[in-house]
């Protein structure tokens, strides 16, 4: 497992290998069954979410801090391609802390390669409008990278 982790002001773009076949990790992506088991921070704990996974559908995905607070993030799936590609928006609720705005709306673009022993995976967030908010964003979704990595073994 590989990872790299490029910080600009405004992007984020996170490359990751996994040993599992592209159709499983783009179903990770895709399955509410999979995106509960994965989709928060290590020492996170999953609180709830809806997946409308369809163009123009919404999602919405909750966490619990080990500290006991609660974040929710959400938006609108943009773009499916099974199963190489998936874009949604971005964005929080309700979230008080300094280096997150929940106005500002972000765009994730995954983007899957099969390799010889599992798939790439490049991961790009852009439309940060605080530089401090792509390196947390970075952090927290390296850290459910790490959730999806345990979740897809499990599964291969």
């Amino acid at each position: 497992m590989s990872t790299t982790v490029v910080a600009e002001p405004t992007e984020l773009i996170i490359k990751r290998h996994f040993t599992a076949p592209i159709d499983l990790v783009f179903r990770a992506w895709t399955d509410e069954k999979l995106l509960v088991r994965w989709l928060f921070p290590e020492a996170f704990a999953f609180t709830g979410g809806e997946f409308d996974f369809r163009v123009g559908g919404l999602w919405k995905s909750g966490m619990r801090s080990p500290d006991g607070d609660v974040y929710v993030m959400h938006g609108e799936y943009l773009e499916i391609d099974p199963p190489r590609r998936l874009s949604f928006t971005h964005s929080w609720e309700k979230m008080n802390l300094p280096d997150h705005d929940p106005a500002v709306v972000t765009t994730v673009t995954i983007d899957l390669y099969p390799d010889d022993d599992g798939t790439e995976m490049v991961f790009v967030q852009t439309g940060f409008t605080r530089h401090e908010a792509s390196i947390s964003h970075g952090g927290g979704w390296n850290g459910a990278f790490n959730n999806l990595d345990q979740t897809l073994q499990e599964k291969s």
